[in-house]
């Protein structure tokens, strides 16, 4: 309805002639209401196709436009470009929620998922990275980083083939991992937040080889990822378990059984699996391979699976649990105790 009403206006078909026979932007627009202007930029995208920049004088003019705008496009295909959040003193634990915002608007502008994008003419002149800084993501990894690999685990080695076996942690350990979590035969749960890497969709589909996805090694210890999409939420998608590395060779050799007994597990951290009692416990251990091994503390952790939740607060009063989840009653009961902390 509202473009059918513009489409009536010769003030509107002239702007929208002009830029059809070549007509450069900027376009000026004086003399209209701020809800006026938002419905010209708005009629300007949907007729011609194109994404639009509109530009304000000043941060609360842009902030009171972009709302006019959301209202008429839903939301879905406009988004505001903040200044930067200047601060005059020390920047230690200070929040960078604009600076994540900018990102963000960034990566869907390169990625064509904004229609409309309002900006103050302070943000718009403000320094930012060129494209390719959203697009390929660049990590150099430690070079004394290696697998820990237990007494148990060297058993899967046939006679002389450990001692040719590459101990660091490279590269392609990590392609390795991404490449089965795109793999639908995987039937990993990690993957919808790896989706936004190239190619990972069609390769999820059977549309595209495991090979063809957007990581890949550059060197051994250079690893890139290339998007496909804007994704705020991908540095935190690589914290994910899924997104570990993964040796092949080792994966390869554990016959479908890797991670299920400590004999299939082999770690690069601090800590290494030296016991795994099925359903009741786990012993982790300091790893010596690791390479800050001498500040690691404790040497051991050991977990233990109780299912008997209604024992758990006794066992953290007496000293037998040093971290347990409790119910909020067995909080309570704990609060007082002395060297007991509720978080």
């Amino acid at each position: 309805m509202l473009l059918e009403l513009l489409d009536g206006v010769p003030q509107f078909r002239q702007v929208l002639s002009a830029l059809g026979r070549g007509f450069s932007a900027p376009v000026y627009a004086a003399g209209l209401t701020g809800a006026q202007r938002a419905m010209l930029a708005y009629g300007i995208s949907q007729r011609k196709k194109q994404p639009v920049l509109l530009i304000t004088p000043d941060e609360p003019t842009a902030a009171k436009m972009y709302e006019d705008i959301f209202q008429l496009c839903s939301g879905e295909r406009c988004a505001l470009y903040p200044a930067k959040d200047f601060r005059f003193r020390g920047a230690e634990g200070a929040s960078n929620d604009y600076e994540q915002r900018r990102l963000s608007v960034l990566g869907r502008i390169l990625f064509g998922e904004c229609d409309i994008v309002v900006s103050s003419a302070e943000a718009a002149m403000q320094f930012t990275l060129p494209p390719g800084t959203y697009k390929y993501n660049t990590f150099t990894l430690r070079r004394d980083a290696e697998w820990m690999v237990t007494r148990s685990a060297k058993a899967l080695f046939e006679e002389g083939e450990f001692e040719k076996f590459d101990t660091r942690v490279t590269a392609s350990d990590y392609v390795f991992a991404f490449r089965r979590i795109a793999d639908s035969a995987t039937g990993s749960a990690a993957f919808p937040y790896i989706s936004s890497i190239k190619n990972a969709v069609k390769i999820h589909s059977g549309k595209l080889s495991k090979e063809e996805l957007g990581v890949y090694a550059s060197d051994d210890y250079t690893l890139v990822i290339e998007l496909e999409k804007s994704d705020p939420d991908f540095l935190f998608a690589l914290t994910l378990p899924a997104c570990v590395p993964c040796n092949e060779t080792f994966f390869e050799m554990t016959k479908g059984r890797y991670c299920l007994s400590t004999s299939n597990i082999i770690s690069n951290g601090p800590f290494y699996i030296s016991n795994w009692a099925d359903e009741t416990a786990i012993t982790a251990r300091k790893s010596e391979s690791y390479h800050s091994a001498s500040s690691v503390a404790p040497s051991s952790v050991y977990f233990s699976f109780n299912n008997e939740k209604e024992t758990r607060g006794e066992k953290v009063k007496s000293g037998v649990y040093e971290l347990s989840p409790v119910s909020k009653a067995q909080a309570a009961s704990l609060a007082g105790e002395k060297g007991i902390s509720i978080k």
